[in-house]
């Protein structure tokens, strides 16, 4: 006999299937399931940081950096110091001035960029920005102490081989480093030969010094891989060597 709603017992209302837990899912595998973890308070402050420049990045990107602020104040001393001075030469020093902020700028982005491809980009512009240096610190001295008929064959001859460096460097991606690194010293050293003997002793003595300052700081460029401050020797070897120019063009002013 079946019981009825009126003797005070009622049937269980039919229920589906219901769908498992997703731990039953993991048990029936065999598996256990992923707990969230909390990350490390380290690793939430490397995150929230963003990247950051090594040791030898950081130095390298101040001493740089100085200079090239140094530079900048060299691009307004040379524009106030030549205003009584032919155009000629005040054009001429204004591109040594700016050459040398050029150099300045790219090597410091170099280092102080973090994107790989940005970075490659502004190494291949800081060593072409090295051959525009050479020929921008030769400038002032071809206008004032060529030979006579000789100012546009040196200056020409100059820039062309200058350029032609930035092309390799820059455009087609040359990367021989120790082609370049001599290449830099020839390009350095030959147009003494033909300026010194009709540029003022104070000037050539100012330009050997910081000659020999970019030489000698070359033995720490081809061991900047040694230790992590000697890129930044080098840097300052550059500096130094920047700074000698300056003064050589300085005194051809007065």
């Amino acid at each position: 006999m079946h019981d009825s709603p009126l003797n005070g017992s009622s049937p269980e209302p039919s229920r589906g299937p219901q769908p498992e837990s997703p731990s039953a899912d993991f048990r029936t595998a065999g598996l256990q399931p992923c707990k969230p973890t909390n990350p490390s308070s380290a690793a939430v402050a490397r995150l929230a940081a963003g990247p950051t420049l090594s040791l030898d990045e950081l130095s390298n990107t101040i001493t740089h950096g100085l200079g090239f602020l140094l530079s900048l104040g060299a691009v307004v001393f040379f524009w106030q110091a030549t205003s009584s001075q032919p155009l000629g030469l005040r054009i001429s020093c204004l591109v040594f001035a700016t050459t040398m902020a050029m150099v300045y700028l790219c090597s410091t982005l170099s280092h102080a960029l973090q994107s790989p491809r940005l970075r490659s980009r502004m190494r291949a512009w800081d060593q072409g920005t090295i051959y525009l240096l050479i020929a921008g610190t030769y400038t002032p001295f071809i206008w004032t102490a060529s030979p006579v008929g000789w100012t546009g064959v040196v200056m020409s001859s100059v820039w062309l081989a200058a350029g032609w460096g930035f092309y390799l460097k820059v455009m087609a991606k040359y990367r021989i480093e120790a082609s370049s690194t001599v290449t830099y010293v020839l390009l350095g050293w030959i147009p003494a030969i033909v300026l010194f003997a009709r540029t003022p002793t104070s000037c050539v003595l100012w330009m050997v010094a910081g000659g020999l300052s970019y030489t000698l700081g070359i033995l720490f460029l081809v061991r900047s891989h040694r230790n992590w401050y000697t890129h930044s020797l080098w840097h300052l070897a550059v500096i130094g060597g920047s700074t000698c120019h300056s003064i050589a063009v300085w005194n051809l002013l007065r």
